[in-house]
């Protein structure tokens, strides 16, 4: 979003949108003129200011090009769907040219879109500002569509009058006014929130990096977001929770204070997210999406930005799942690592779930709750601990609220980075407990009833690169008196404990900055 650039796809959809215009002056049909002369003034402005703002502002942002590298399919199908909407406008004007070339011919409907001449390549331009995520161009359009559709509207009802529809359709026709208008303020509204967020996070870095791109991490195209001011500052490699729980675009909500310090890359992990999509013909079930693969990603994703940023070595920064990730591989390669940094470090996670458990039974019998069924979603989870602990935890939750409020889901709703495929990953694809462990059972297994599920203790304690652990005081999740302890059993050239007041699982995201601070010194 927001990167300059000549866009041509702008400049075809202009030609499309001018050159039919252009014969349009020689083929007016007759009495237009006449129209003309009584055209709303405030109307007229609108369409003015609009046609210059959508004009400049298509042409001079790369974002509405087509890159293959850097888009999902999902994005390229609203692409498509914006140019069908320009096939249909100039199918529009065939229709017209081979009329009869009057008023009544003018403004009939076209495939149901009334004033189907100057609503085609609006909602045509609007939906090109959605898959650039391109608020400017969003708002020149509704400037735009309120000058030109309402003019063509009044000219219609003065030229052929205006239709006596019976109620039932009248009522279909607000509502459908209040929908599209809802839809324009809404997605207007909140593209205007992502590219606000994205160009403070930009505005006079002195040598900045912004990237979405896959880049081949043994075989597979994987999904990546590189972020930065200053290409020389050291470089840290974020890993995700889950397994399959990519959260890229939230965050942003820490490491936007963290612009000055690291070049940060966020990374779908293979099987899940952006990297699952991009892959799904080709691993439609992520069955490659092991363990030990998974390293052998971190470590090929590890050699790429040591080689393009001229580094000798990464930081790597887990949370949840991914501080598993990241204690095994700083035991491997120790060599390509300058720190370690684990957030809501998992340790025992059998035993982490029973004390979240216990402390969730002890506050809930205070309350005088019945707790008959936490008890029994807790023995199913220690005879099954898989799809039992989504029960389990769903039960825990009201009890295990931390002080600070989670803040994670609002991050990531309100990310300037959340595109289609985050959303369909969310809320689709992991739409049940059954769908998130068969995405990714290798993993879920290993996570959940393999030798991880015991101790992390068994890769072994004694690390060679300085190992740092954040916790949320209050983290039920992965339990913070377990990752303490663990901190205390480890041997690393430097090491530190942080614990973050009133905080659960995510101490990133709902105490972002005070997080931050605690990392940029490292």
């Amino acid at each position: 979003m927001f990167h300059f650039g000549f866009s041509y796809i702008g400049l075809i959809w202009l030609l499309m949108l001018f050159v039919p215009n252009i014969i349009w002056t020689k083929n007016k049909p007759s009495g237009y003129e006449e129209s003309e002369k009584k055209e709303n003034k405030v109307l007229l402005i609108f369409e003015r200011v609009g046609q210059v703002l959508v004009t400049v502002l298509v042409l001079i942002f790369s974002d509405f090009n087509i890159d293959l590298r850097h888009r999902s399919v999902s994005s390229l199908i609203i692409l498509g769907i914006s140019f069908l909407l320009m096939v249909f406008y100039e199918l529009y004007w065939i229709r017209y040219f081979k009329s009869e070339r009057t008023m009544k011919d003018f403004y009939s409907s076209f495939l149901g879109v009334p004033v189907a001449g100057a609503t085609l390549p609006v909602l045509a331009f609007f939906v090109l500002g959605l898959y650039g995520s391109n608020s400017l161009l969003m708002l020149a359009v509704t400037i735009l569509g309120i000058g030109h559709i309402g003019i063509h509207i009044q000219h219609r009802n003065e030229a052929v009058g205006k239709k006596k529809r019976v109620l039932p359709i009248r009522i279909l026709k607000v509502v459908g006014a209040v929908i599209g208008c809802a839809f324009v303020l809404t997605s207007t509204t909140y593209f205007g929130i992502k590219n606000v967020k994205f160009v403070k996070a930009f505005v006079g870095a002195p040598n900045p990096v912004f990237e979405d791109c896959y880049v081949d991490l043994n075989g597979q195209e994987q999904y990546i977001r590189v972020m930065g001011r200053n290409v020389d500052n050291p470089v840290i490699i974020l890993l995700h929770g889950g397994p399959g729980g990519p959260d890229g675009m939230m965050d942003y909500s820490y490491m936007d204070y963290l612009l000055d310090d690291y070049t940060y890359i966020t990374w779908d992990q293979r099987g899940c997210g952006r990297t699952y999509y991009k892959n799904k013909n080709l691993d439609a079930n992520g069955e490659t999406a092991t363990v030990e693969q998974l390293l052998e990603d971190i470590d090929a994703l590890a050699d790429y930005a040591c080689d393009r940023f001229g580094k000798e070595k990464v930081t790597v920064l887990g949370h949840s799942w991914g501080t598993v990730l990241a204690v095994r591989y700083s035991l491997l390669h120790p060599e390509k690592i300058e720190k370690t940094i684990c957030i809501g470090q998992v340790t025992n996670f059998v035993q982490a779930e029973e004390e979240g458990y216990k402390h969730a039974r002890s506050e809930a019998l205070k309350a005088g709750d019945d707790v008959t069924a936490l008890d029994a979603a807790f023995e199913a989870f220690q005879a099954d601990p898989g799809f039992t602990l989504t029960e389990l935890r769903s039960l825990t939750a009201p009890y295990n609220t931390p002080d600070v409020p989670e803040r994670a889901f609002i991050h990531g709703a309100f990310s300037p980075y959340l595109g289609i495929d985050d959303m369909r990953w969310m809320f689709i694809d992991n739409s049940s407990p059954e769908k998130i462990y068969e995405h990714n059972r290798a993993l879920n297994e290993y996570f959940f009833l393999g030798e991880v599920a015991n101790d992390i203790r068994i890769y072994g304690t004694d690390f060679e690169v300085p190992f740092y652990f954040i916790s949320g005081e209050q983290d039920y999740t992965c339990a913070t008196s377990y990752a303490r302890k663990y901190y205390e059993d480890i041997t690393a050239p430097d090491k530190a404990f942080y614990e973050i007041k009133g905080c659960g699982h995510t101490p990133q995201a709902d105490k972002p900055e005070e997080v931050a601070n605690i990392i940029a010194p490292f």
